[in-house]
């Protein structure tokens, strides 16, 4: 078949996995200082017999560490717990062994990337208005506040469960220093909304430097001339800022 323009081919799979292999094995052969990624179709991935769901997940397995995702622009940074499942598997990664993992990476990690002593962290609920007390949800009483309030004892500054729909009023964004989803849709359209174009995201917990853009293949702006390239120019300046950290 012949490659066109804005015209996937499952054919060229191999190398995408490869490439991606190779920029992460050189960062962590300390041949490169960090890796900047473009995206990727998933879809096409898997077509081709890959089974990856996304470049967090597949660098957390090359790298054979716990990995987070970060969207960050210059006025809202949000992390997520989980990233690119179907809703109905949301809530079997509700559980307080893996929330504790997720707010200790999180916390250690705004720490050393960031520079901030005492990261500020609020957390959503999963549920509507953070479940009502578990009239809508027993998650966010049962699993999500219990392991806040153990992180509390230890000194660590992090609030919640709050409901998604006021996490991010401008008096928490200027309150906190990262605010914590439970999933994708959480938490990407409020921080795209706010400045599509100089979103990136980080992914945290690896023992290398990894920033892309904040947006999917586009496709369909291959050939018109309207690409905005503002979301990978930022993903370079970050990942060099990093670099620094």
């Amino acid at each position: 078949m012949k490659n066109k323009p804005g015209m996937m081919n499952y054919k060229n799979s191999g190398y995408v996995i490869n490439s991606i292999r190779l920029a992460a094995n050189l960062c962590l052969e300390k041949e490169a200082s960090a890796m900047v990624t473009g995206p990727i179709s998933k879809s096409i991935l898997n077509k081709a017999g890959y089974k990856i769901s996304g470049h967090t997940e597949f660098l957390a397995d090359i790298c054979k560490k716990k990995s987070l995702m970060l969207l960050m622009n210059k006025k809202i940074k949000v992390a997520l717990h989980t990233t690119h499942l179907p809703i109905q598997s949301v809530t079997k990664e509700i559980t307080k062994t893996k929330l504790k993992k997720t707010i200790s990476l999180l916390n250690e990690e705004m720490k050393t990337k960031f520079a901030i002593s005492k990261p500020k962290i609020l957390v959503t609920g999963l549920n509507p208005h953070a479940g009502e007390d578990g009239l809508l949800g027993q998650q966010d009483s049962k699993i999500i506040a219990p392991v806040i309030k153990d992180f509390q004892k230890k000194n660590v500054c992090v609030d919640g469960p709050v409901a998604a729909d006021t996490a991010f009023l401008r008096k928490n964004i200027a309150k906190y220093d990262v605010i914590l989803t439970m999933y994708h849709d959480q938490g990407l359209p409020v921080i795209k909304f706010d400045n599509f174009k100089t979103t990136v995201n980080v992914t945290l917990g690896l023992p290398i430097v990894r920033v892309s853009v904040d947006h999917g293949t586009a496709l369909d702006l291959v050939g018109t001339g309207k690409i905005d390239t503002s979301s990978f120019e930022q993903a370079i300046k970050v990942a060099k800022k990093l670099c620094n950290a």
